[in-house]
């Protein structure tokens, strides 16, 4: 995907907290059937640990049949991003009259294309009877109280924020530019053009207008992917969620030397390995990139001399002496460690 972004969309660019009603839409996106797991391991236990407890919860499902990563049927993240704490979201999602949803519904081909996959109940969303919709927002202050307010709601909330106070450093020492550049490996700026590259994705032919009403960026723990979101009654900014780990400190010093002799993903595993060993899966998932990429980057890696490989350990990647004199004060930019029990 490529977004490109005018003028008008370069000076509303924001970097928020997604605000607890993302963080919820999201993680009921992992509790669904089809959820794409590339998730990591403590999303994994989170899921596990969550998803018996919701299985008979009315609005709950109701939540997760719209918010399913094969058919995002309403758009609940843009309305509610950046909202100050959890009421102050729902009070946004209460505010979403028939229109909004009638909107919703008409710019989804899937209602239209694929009715054995969308629930016909969805349509009365759109309709005057607000009890519908009603049970949709309940939904997510139940699947909040019942999944992210014991522990995930505030891990989410702490690494937003280190997330953002690194990225406020790049900005003070870099621009807009760097900031931009540094969000996620997925993620390349080349003005004026935001190019989001996550594996499988089909080529880009044409960039896709922001609509020069800015652009929101929310780094949320519990997304698996890079999504963009769009208004189509054209009143609100864009919004691009990615994601970010909660257990990673991000106050990581600029490395663009590092960049360009290696390359910012054969860099950031670089990076990675100092810190830890990692098998070719975890090291995928702790670099946002799929395991095949992965798998290349420690191949040209381990031709170099920065990197070895132990197959006698299901692909052990370590680094070298040679790996960690080349990164020198980048040795410990990233740490990417769990919290015991994660």
């Amino acid at each position: 995907m490529q977004i490109s972004l005018e003028i008008d969309d370069l000076t509303n660019v924001r970097l928020v907290p997604p605000g607890p009603v993302l963080e919820t839409v999201w993680a009921g996106r992992t509790l669904r059937p089809h959820a794409p797991y590339d998730a990591q391991r403590w999303q994994v236990q989170w899921r596990q640990g969550v998803a018996p407890r919701v299985a008979r919860n009315g609005p709950v499902r109701r939540l997760l049949e719209v918010v399913s990563p094969r058919y995002e049927i309403v758009d609940l993240c843009l309305p509610s991003v950046g909202a100050g704490d959890l009421d102050d979201g729902l009070e946004r999602l209460k505010q979403l009259g028939p229109a909004y949803y009638r909107l919703e519904l008409g710019m989804n081909a899937a209602v239209r294309h694929l009715p054995r996959h969308v629930p016909r109940w969805t349509e009365r969303l759109a309709e005057k009877d607000p009890r519908p919709r009603d049970e949709l927002v309940d939904g997510v202050r139940r699947l909040h109280e019942l999944g992210l307010r014991d522990g995930a709601a505030a891990a989410g909330a702490d690494a937003a924020q280190r997330f953002i106070a690194d990225r406020t450093k790049d900005l003070a020492a870099g621009g807009l530019s760097r900031m931009l550049d540094n969000l996620h490996p997925w993620i390349r700026w080349h003005a004026p053009v935001l190019t989001i590259d996550v594996p499988g994705d089909p080529p880009v032919h044409a960039p896709r207008p922001a609509g020069g009403r800015g652009l929101v960026l929310a780094p949320s723990i519990f997304a698996t992917g890079v999504q963009y979101y769009f208004d189509g009654a054209q009143r609100l900014p864009s919004l691009l969620v990615f994601p970010i780990d909660p257990w990673t400190p991000y106050d990581r010093p600029a490395r663009p030397k590092l960049d360009q002799l290696l390359g910012r993903k054969r860099a950031a595993m670089l990076i990675v390995l100092a810190s830890a060993d990692m098998c070719t899966s975890d090291l995928a998932r702790s670099c946002g990139i799929s395991a095949s990429a992965a798998s290349e980057h420690a191949r040209v890696l381990r031709e170099a001399g920065l990197v070895t490989t132990d197959r006698s350990r299901r692909a052990m990647h370590s680094i070298t002496p040679a790996g960690t004199t080349l990164l020198g004060d980048n040795a410990h930019a990233q740490l990417p460690t769990q919290a015991s029990g994660a």
